[in-house]
């Protein structure tokens, strides 16, 4: 299959009740249920590896592991002192070299990842009080390990005469009104469970859905399925980036009326005067990456009727009226100590669409192996041994350029109560890039400026990609990742929206075959907000994705110097409620995707 990109949809939602008759079992009988609490059962990441990732750490270790992302919830116990088993109940992993519990790939038993079980037994009293009485963790390695339970839970009582507890659990006889009624000093027992991923792993597929089923017997054989889920995304790996760190500057309000003195670009190139102090200073453009080349486009309206090849701000609705700028570059790093080098020494000029600046140290926080050369955290090169400190692959943390627009004498027909728009692009070798969105005006202008904001969309799996890899994948929990998008703002709050077509009106979202536009099946669209982290949502004609607000601190000038952000993050999913059979052949499918500006 392959997609052509991503799209937004609204859909009718439907409500429904859903009426649940549970008949309960006599309180004389044992039961085990799950409850999820912070844990889950599905979304696990199999190509995680926990950190420490050998039992031995955690048998007998007081230190909790609830917290941790393998946490798959409590399993909840009423009934006598017990001794839980449990067992694998499927799929099996082959090529395996140790008797563990795994992760297995649906389509391919080869292809897994271990992991073992932490296990914390508690109760609650009925007072209510809850009570960690394990006091260590107990660890499940290998199918057929068992954890005992000493004590039993449950609402049963006991006649007058006999020995039963109290509210607090306190031992003694029941004379039928001192409170020792209860037959178990627990209302109800059970264990935290925590999966630990451990580095062993055979050929896992990226986008492949993995599952472990583990069944917990108690003794009177009362068991309770546990059906686990995961999934492989890929590799790690460390791409480049590009942002915009405002400081001083600004993207909006420059007067286009104003020429700058000097006007004109042989002033400025190679001169050690920095320029940042100037009223057309943009901001820092920051890069992590390895070493590049960046180039400088015009991406905005087009002014007509110049006479250089420069950038220009252009009135929004008539192109013939426009101001003519240029752009002063200073490149500098800060080190992984925080110490800042102004290694260019002097300034660079962009002033045409598609000049270019070299940046010719590359920044970032990824580590070298042991026996490779390095950095240390002032910039220094050397082996690294493992402890000596040259662990950074690049010299800098971060490389940023100070940029400042400089406005030449050049304009036509510049209209007094007006917005002007520039819109330039900034690319790395990598394909990276970031849009400097820039507005500007002409004497007071009446009304909103425009919109200010970077979005952009990536697709995020193969082109064309499998029909196996949507195997399974029936709801959005389970949906498979195909793209991400980000949305950030220092000026402007936005609704983000998806459909299926360019009018935004349909939500009915479709492969086609790329040779017979007759031959299509439907699937279905989620998104999950990752910045903020929101609950995930099935994509529909009404769904509104709100930008949030939070506090972002400069990545030069942390923690002193923060900013307020307009942001939204996150990742759309595709998935089939229904299983389709399809003919052979490419599929395409487009997302649309809509940014509603709220000013």
């Amino acid at each position: 299959m392959k997609t052509d990109g991503l799209t937004l949809y609204k859909k009718l939602v439907y409500s429904v009740l859903l009426f649940v008759v549970v008949l309960a079992a006599p309180l004389s009988a044992d039961s085990l249920y799950y409850e999820q609490a912070s844990g889950k059962l599905i979304g696990f990441n199999v190509g995680e590896t926990d950190s420490p990732d050998y039992p031995g750490w955690y048998a007998g270790n007081s230190t909790e592991v609830w917290q941790k992302s393998g946490f798959i919830g409590r399993i909840v116990y009423t009934g006598p002192a017990t001794t839980f088993s449990f067992t694998n109940s499927g799929p099996t992993a082959t090529g395996t070299s140790n008797n563990s519990f795994y992760f297995t790939r649906l389509l391919d038993t080869s292809s897994w990842k271990e992991f073992f079980l932490v296990v914390r037994s508690k109760g609650e009293r009925h007072s209510g009080a809850r009570i960690d009485f394990s006091q260590v963790n107990s660890v499940v390695v290998q199918p057929g390990g068992t954890i005992t339970m000493p004590h039993g839970g449950g609402l049963e009582q006991v006649l007058i005469g006999q020995e039963g507890y109290n509210a607090n659990g306190e031992k003694g006889t029941y004379d039928g009104s001192n409170g020792y009624i209860y037959k178990y000093p627990y209302k109800f027992v059970w264990m935290d469970v925590t999966l630990i991923r451990t580095a062993n792993s055979s050929s896992l597929v990226p986008n492949s859905l993995y599952q472990s089923n583990i069944t917990v017997t108690a003794q009177s054989g009362t068991s309770l399925p546990l059906l686990l889920s995961g999934e492989y995304e890929g590799p790690a790996y460390y791409s480049s980036s590009l942002s915009y760190d405002p400081v001083t500057g600004k993207l909006i309000g420059f007067d286009v009326g104003v020429t700058d003195n000097p006007s004109n670009p042989t002033a400025y190139d190679g001169k050690k005067k920095e320029e940042w102090q100037r009223s057309g200073f943009i901001g820092r453009i920051v890069y992590t990456g390895p070493p590049t080349t960046l180039t400088f486009t015009n991406t905005g309206p087009i002014a007509t009727g110049t006479q250089e090849n420069r950038f220009y701000f252009t009135h929004l609705s008539n192109q013939g009226s426009w101001k003519e700028f240029f752009l002063v570059v200073r490149s500098k790093g800060i080190t992984h100590s925080g110490t800042r080098i102004d290694y260019s020494e002097v300034n660079s000029i962009v002033e045409h669409p598609f000049d270019t600046i070299t940046m010719p140290f590359g920044a970032g926080f990824e580590e070298v192996e042991s026996g490779k050369e390095g950095y240390n955290i002032f910039g220094t090169k050397g082996t690294y041994d493992g402890l000596n400190g040259y662990k950074y692959k690049y010299p800098y943390k971060y490389v940023w350029m100070d940029v400042t627009l400089i406005r030449t004498a050049n304009s036509s027909s510049l209209i007094s109560g007006s917005f002007y728009e520039s819109e330039i692009a900034v690319t790395a070798e990598s394909g990276t890039s970031l849009t400097l969105l820039l507005s500007g005006e002409h004497g007071a202008p009446v009304g909103d400026p425009p919109s200010i904001y970077s979005f952009g969309v990536m697709k995020t799996i193969a082109d064309p990609f499998p029909m196996s890899d949507l195997t399974g994948r029936t709801t959005p929990t389970q949906g498979l990742k195909v793209g991400a998008v980000t949305y950030s703002s220092y000026e402007t709050a936005a609704n983000i929206h998806f459909a299926a077509n360019a009018a935004g009106t349909s939500d009915v979202f479709l492969f086609r075959n790329e040779d017979n536009n007759n031959i299509w099946f439907r699937y279905y669209l989620a998104f999950q907000a990752t910045k903020p982290n929101r609950p995930l949502e099935q994509v529909t004609l009404a769904e509104r994705f709100p930008t949030a607000t939070q506090t972002v601190y400069s990545p030069i000038d942390y923690p002193y110097r923060t900013y307020t952000w307009n942001y939204l993050e996150g990742d759309l999913k595709i998935y089939l409620p229904d299983q389709v059979n399809p003919a052979s052949g490419i599929y395409t499918s487009t997302v649309y995707c809509f940014v509603t500006p709220i000013h």
